[in-house]
């Protein structure tokens, strides 16, 4: 799918500045953004998981969300297969230039998007795939949040 992108020649900058929100409630973006909060679920001894991805407006309006079924052994898998298929799926839906703002409760996975840490070395691989498609998104913003703030998600 990375093929596809017209701006992969991009250099691999970071795709934004580590942020963390401490307030206890959800924030909407501001107008003209949509934000996407992504979560994974997993049952280990299953090795499957679920994942969820929520789009809001500045309004808090729900405009679009998907779950999903995928194997993973470990949160961090999952989460990372959160986003994974957000960014796959906004590709697809044709929301490439659009203002886009991620949040995920896995602060290992914001932190490796946004190069403050290398990547486990058991998922670099998939971590590999996911910021492959990051040059793809000139205006997506990568920021951890509390779990409480990813409850729609959750």
């Amino acid at each position: 799918m990375a093929n596809f992108c017209l701006r992969s020649q991009q250099s691999a900058a970071p795709i934004g500045s580590l942020r963390q929100n401490f307030n206890s409630t959800w924030q909407p973006p501001k107008r003209g953004t949509i934000k996407i909060n992504m979560d994974g679920a997993f049952l280990s001894p299953n090795h499957t998981g679920a994942i969820a991805s929520i789009s809001r407006d500045h309004t808090g309006r729900m405009i679009d969300g998907f779950t999903r079924t995928v194997p993973a052994s470990t949160a961090l898998e999952i989460e990372t297969h959160a986003l994974l298929y957000t960014l796959k799926d906004l590709m697809l839906k044709g929301k490439i230039d659009s203002h886009l703002q991620l949040e995920s409760d896995n602060l290992i996975l914001v932190e490796t998007m946004n190069r403050s840490r290398l990547p486990p070395w058991d998922w670099r691989a998939l971590f590999a795939e996911c910021e492959s498609l990051m040059p793809c998104f000139p205006n997506l913003s990568l920021q951890h949040c509390r779990r409480e703030h990813n409850a729609l998600a959750n």
